[in-house]
């Protein structure tokens, strides 16, 4: 589903909340898919939120080609950034690319003095380990100066129906949805590494 829309058309709808954005402090968040890209579309998106006075945030996988993304990445008020696994082999097992261009981005990032949010979306039996997330915790702390945290996104089976309706074969679905006590857990190795947890508990 989607509709093809010119970037008045989207700042239309943007701006019909504005009063919201600013009661509230929020504004607009690009998401995906990756905003990323379709690098044109979003710098005048950008631009005209910047002109109207309205917030804005990127939610990004981190695979990019910085030079060409690092306008772009400066221009947005909080970019969510997400890490998947910190070996880059199993990364590269459960998605296809290696790591090491995400982490050096958010390396860029955080060196730009960019607000900037690791997100790690936490998949029972994939990268919800101890060690994972004491590497990944570690490896914020020691190189993402100004990192306003790590968020742990529980892994869900909301997008089964997606895929049912796509005709493609659903292969998380006997992966059962991480425990309150692994949260926990992971939230307090997150803490011992010095880094603030946006998890909410």
């Amino acid at each position: 589903m989607g509709k093809r829309m010119t970037v008045e058309q989207v700042m239309h709808v943007v701006e019909r909340d504005a009063v919201f954005y600013r009661r509230s402090g929020g504004g607009v968040t690009f998401s995906g898919g990756e905003p990323l890209a379709q690098p044109h579309f979003l710098r005048r998106l950008l631009e005209e939120c910047r002109s109207s006075g309205i917030s804005t945030a990127l939610e990004t996988c981190g695979y990019f080609a910085w030079p060409s993304a690092m306008d772009l990445i400066k221009g947005v008020g909080l970019v969510f950034l997400d890490i998947k696994h910190m070996d880059s082999a199993v990364h590269r097992e459960i998605t296809g690319v290696s790591n090491q261009l995400i982490l050096q981005n958010a390396v860029n990032a955080a060196r730009a003095n960019i607000p900037l949010v690791i997100r790690v979306p936490v998949v029972p039996a994939l990268n919800d380990s101890v060690e994972n997330i004491k590497a990944t915790a570690g490896f914020v702390a020691r190189n993402l100066d100004g990192c306003v945290g790590i968020e742990l996104l529980p892994y869900h089976r909301l997008g089964r129906s997606k895929y049912a309706a796509l005709g493609m074969e659903y292969t998380l679905d006997r992966i059962e949805a991480p425990s309150a006590e692994t949260l926990a857990l992971l939230r307090a190795i997150i803490a011992e590494a010095g880094v603030s947890n946006l998890t909410p508990a």
